[in-house]
């Protein structure tokens, strides 16, 4: 969330509460918060796969 706050220039406190506005209600993620998750998420299994990645 942190990545994906700095990224989009979006508080971490507002990305937390539309993430879980998406998963709780009806309302979705608005997309350009979805794109910065998604590349964000894809970082991060990259950083998985790395020699010597703790995880």
């Amino acid at each position: 969330m942190a990545e994906v706050s700095q990224n989009s220039n979006v508080k971490l406190r507002v990305v937390a509460d539309v993430m879980t506005a998406a998963v709780t209600g009806p309302e979705p993620m608005p997309p350009d918060l979805q794109n910065h998750l998604q590349t964000a998420v894809e970082r991060w299994r990259s950083r998985e796969h790395e020699p010597g990645a703790g995880g």
